[in-house]
């Protein structure tokens, strides 16, 4: 076992256990594992490395880091801590840190793993005072995973690269690798501030790097106080966008045309929630699905060709909260309404119910994204039954471009809402996770289907993972 020094003064009040006693929190956070298996046998064996790292959420504002390799004889790796030195932004440690690789930190040609993480929570967001800004957790790291060291830092002042940012950020942060070198160049974010913010890290050089508020998606009302508290997740694809264009025939005349064609763009997934307070009930919270068209990392300014992206607000978002797609149209119409969504800078849905926020990052498989949420029970003075009432989780499953749906689930359950929305179980939920099994398990041939672990439940997502044949020639000379 580990208890770090720091939280020694807990042990006094966990032994009174005074009920009238405020809630004691220690190791608070989600653990990050770094798992070096040089031959992938998946035995952990002499020479082979596991690294876990964590921090503490509401238990402080401390990172640490131990050596598991052995578990019998686990080493402290580092400790940092909120305040110190090149981490005087750090607040409640809530970012779960995410492994990664960068050009800043090479030993030798190669690279060594490195933590990326949000500056964390700023308790002046306890308060349900909309708007206010934040004197902490403004800020993204980047370190050493075996040292512990700053290899890159961003905040208002004080930094390597410096924002404008104003709201504390408790998110993971979501990584992309754009050029598929192993290396990551690109960083998203939500902050407490319904804002997400976009790193460009092009090269080994920080002078080069920039930021950029991608989108603002917040208000300064109780009902529009969206905060993010889990990573934007990213997916690289393509959208068969509808547009009209004009084209000119041999005797001059033009005509106006519809045409479909598909168009490269980086979809940033984020759903808003205060995970500080999941019973809460002011907040109007919504999912949304931003393109970020700018698809090559580069450094960005007001000089810089493009030049910095203009921020996309909610209104710049095509609405998706009712299944448009869904409805019997004709042919036309449909067309009509791919244009009005392809002139969109992406979509929301939003939380209909009163209290439902988002509860985890989302996944994309097929095209389709899943993402949860969760509704806090309705509390009332006359108890049915002799327990306290239970909130419920919620599945979302719905297509990447259009917003419609992919399954029939009403049909299958009353307890589901609507085929976009199923019901999962009365508890808070994770980020769906998916599982690959053969459909014969004595055939290594067989081919694969996937289901979705959500919660306590398996959904069947009717996933299937084929062998894709890839054919290469070359002509030779005569």
């Amino acid at each position: 076992a580990f208890l770090p020094k720091e939280l020694f003064t807990n042990i006094g009040g966990l032994r009174d256990n005074f009920s009238s006693a405020s809630k004691i929190y220690g190791i608070d956070g989600q653990i990050t594992s770094y798992v070096n298996d040089k031959d992938g046998d998946g035995i952990i064996e002499t020479g082979d490395t596991v690294w876990i790292f964590f921090g503490l959420r509401r238990g402080g504002d401390s990172y640490y880091a131990l050596d598991i390799s052995s578990p019998d004889s686990p080493k402290l790796m580092w400790h940092i801590k909120g305040g110190s030195t090149d981490f005087e932004e750090l607040g409640q440690t809530w970012s779960q840190p995410k492994v990664g690789f960068s050009k800043l930190n090479l030993r030798g040609n190669v690279a060594s793993p490195v933590l990326f993480f949000g500056g964390g929570y700023d308790t002046n967001k306890d308060s349900d005072n909309a708007g206010t800004s934040d004197s902490k957790g403004r800020s993204v790291y980047m370190v050493d995973a075996k040292t512990g060291e700053l290899k890159w830092s961003m905040a208002p002042s004080g930094a390597d690269t410096t924002f404008a940012g104003t709201d504390s950020i408790p998110s993971s942060i979501g990584l992309l690798d754009s050029n598929g070198n192993g290396l990551v160049d690109r960083l998203y974010t939500g902050d407490t501030g319904g804002n997400v913010w976009r790193v460009d890290m092009p090269g080994d050089n920080k002078a080069d790097f920039s930021v950029f508020k991608l989108a603002s998606l917040g208000g300064s009302t109780n009902s529009t106080d969206r905060r993010f508290f889990y990573e934007p997740s990213i997916v690289r694809t393509f959208i068969a966008e509808t547009i009209e264009t004009e084209v000119v025939d041999e005797d001059g005349v033009t005509t106006t045309i519809t045409v479909h064609q598909e168009k490269p763009y980086d979809a940033v997934l984020i759903g808003s929630g205060d995970r500080s307070n999941p019973l809460g009930t002011d907040t109007a919270d919504s999912f949304f699905m931003i393109k970020d068209e700018h698809i090559k990392t580069q450094t960005f300014s007001d000089t810089s060709t493009p030049s910095t992206p203009t921020v996309i607000g909610k209104s710049n978002l095509f609405d998706f909260t009712t299944d448009r797609f869904a409805a019997t149209m004709t042919s036309q119409a449909r067309e009509t309404l791919e244009l009005e969504v392809s002139a969109q800078s992406g979509w929301f849905i939003d939380f209909t119910q009163t209290g439902e926020k988002s509860t985890s990052a989302a996944i994309v498989i097929n095209g389709i994204a899943y993402y949860t949420s969760f509704t806090p029970p309705e509390f009332s003075a006359e108890l049915v039954d002799c327990k306290p009432p239970t909130g419920k989780g919620w599945l979302y499953a719905v297509d990447l471009a259009l917003g419609t749906k992919r399954y029939n689930w009403l049909s299958e359950s009353s307890d589901n809402r609507t085929d976009r929305i199923a019901l999962i179980s009365e508890q808070f939920l994770g980020s769906p996770t998916l599982i690959v099994l053969p459909d014969d398990p004595d055939d290594p041939k067989s081919e694969v289907t996937g289901n979705l672990i959500v919660g306590r439940k398996i959904i069947g997502v009717d996933f299937d993972l084929k062998t894709m044949r890839t054919y290469l020639y070359v002509t030779e000379e005569q």
